[in-house]
């Protein structure tokens, strides 16, 4: 067994030893409140009930401590320790809700989807459904299957048939998680699910009785239960990025508006820096969506990579107007103020609590790549000169959003500098990039393929030209007419 599997081990049983029995204590009183308020044991008998509950939910948490190992399509900025940590409290929160809303108004206004929300955009659709369905069933062992064991008459049907329609609602909550979405769609798309999904519960609801009224009420019933659903999603999100640093594509597109204090700042201070960003997010929104990665992210990681040239704008030629201070300056002191730009945005960054994707493109979008412009500047001067001196002095990309900013990065910079000839020539040029930084050892650290990369340099070859689009000459062509 090799050393990183062990570890991953070991730190299961470390998160079922601390999470665990915090999940249990928030279920023993969602429990407890369940028993004592339907009068079936009083809190002092308990016990009876809740043995065969505690092992029962016991084994549900362990499924999903086992699931969790093994699952491989964490979204961005999710680890397997902060699955856990977000996982456990938001199942044992909802079946604690659960019970509340089954004891107080009906056991088919549990806002189920809540868990489905919230786990599925936060760790992974997959891992929503599964929450989902551990949640169901949890709360459903909580509400009705013990007593069930012990006093067959003294519960309604009602208790354990509302699991069904909770199955029903995590299901059909994971299309709406699947799609690319924003607060609006997702919360109008879950509130459509819930609409439909309500009829189950309504259907259910007959059980007690073929009246209209018990229809009208279920349905009704279950309607509440995922509005509520949706607005305590709503609500305790925000809660839930800050502390886990996992930002949804909500907050994301909240970060990308031009109106961020950050982004303002830096269009006043840095203006070519600026829109130099603005053109570099195009491309990395595209080449993004051309390899199956988030758009939102990508676009994150453009606006801000350059944030640390805030600090010396106008050592960077996009700021200058008429004076150069690499004028007055040896080549390594220029190549020390020019390298300084990527550790200042990522420490700025991180100051600021940006997902680790954002902060890493900032620092790695160079890699350790030489300045080659200082570099011959400095042969020209004479003496010896080691090109080691004249590299970045950061790592290499580590992710597909560096790659691409890196990529990008530069293609905007070159075709900006020399606009090319003909669509053959650019499409030389990206290539000529990627192959360069290929060879530089730049992609080594990452898990990129050949068939991405080429994905990445066709998508920059039809994009660009649309930004270099040429424009007619109106006073020319009103002097001519």
């Amino acid at each position: 067994m090799d050393s990183d599997k062990k570890l991953r081990i070991k730190r299961g049983l470390i998160s079922a030893a601390a999470l665990l029995p915090a999940a249990f204590v928030l279920t023993y009183f969602a429990y407890a409140l369940m028993l004592n308020t339907i009068g079936v044991f009083g809190v002092e008998k308990i016990y009876f009930a809740f043995v065969p509950a505690f092992l029962v939910m016991y084994a549900l948490f362990i499924t999903m401590t086992i699931y969790l190992m093994g699952e491989k399509g964490f979204t961005c900025g999710c680890t397997w320790v902060k699955a856990q940590l977000i996982t456990f409290p938001t199942i044992a929160l909802t079946v604690w809700i659960n019970c509340a809303m089954a004891a107080w108004i009906s056991p088919y206004a549990t806002p189920i989807a809540f868990t489905v929300l919230l786990t599925g955009v936060l760790v992974s659709p997959r891992a929503g459904l599964y929450c989902g369905l551990l949640s169901a069933v949890a709360s459903a062992v909580c509400i009705a299957p013990p007593v069930y064991f012990y006093l067959p008459g003294e519960f309604g049907l009602s208790f354990a048939m509302s699991a069904v329609a909770d199955f029903v609602t995590a299901f059909f909550m994971l299309f709406v998680i699947n799609r690319r979405y924003n607060r609006f769609s997702l919360t109008w798309g879950a509130i459509a699910v819930s609409l439909g999904t309500a009829l189950i519960g309504a259907v259910m609801s007959l059980l007690d009785g073929w009246t209209a009224r018990n229809f009208l009420g279920g349905y009704a019933l279950g309607v509440i239960g995922n509005v509520v659903a949706v607005c305590v999603f709503t609500a305790i999100l925000p809660v839930y990025e800050y502390f886990s640093r996992i930002w949804t594509d909500f907050k994301l597109a909240e970060v990308c508006g031009l109106n961020q204090p950050v982004l303002r700042k830096m269009s006043e201070e840095a203006p070519g820096t600026f829109n130099h960003s603005l053109t570099v997010a195009n491309l990395a929104e595209s080449c993004a969506i051309a390899i199956d990665l988030d758009p939102y992210m990508a676009r994150a990681c453009a606006y801000y990579h350059d944030v640390g040239k805030m600090n010396d704008p106008l050592y960077f030629s996009e700021n200058q107007t008429d004076y150069n201070p690499h004028d007055d300056l040896i080549p390594e002191v220029s190549v020390a103020k020019i390298r300084r730009h990527t550790r200042d945005g990522f420490e700025q960054l991180r100051k600021m609590r940006f997902p680790d994707e954002v902060c890493n493109a900032a620092l790695e979008h160079h890699g350790d790549s030489p300045i080659m412009f200082f570099y011959t500047k400095a042969k020209g001067l004479g003496g010896s000169v080691n090109i080691a001196d004249f590299r970045y002095d950061c790592p290499t990309p580590t992710s597909k959003y560096s790659v691409i900013i890196m990529i990008c990065d530069i293609c905007e910079s070159m075709t900006r500098a020399v606009s090319p000839e003909s669509r053959e020539a650019l499409e030389a040029t990206v290539a000529k990039v990627i192959k360069d930084k290929m060879d530089d050892g730049q992609f080594d650290n990452v898990d990129i393929t050949i068939k991405e990369l080429d994905k990445i340099k066709n998508t920059i070859v039809k994009v660009i030209p649309g930004m270099l689009h040429k424009r007619i000459d109106y006073a020319k062509a009103k002097e001519e007419r």
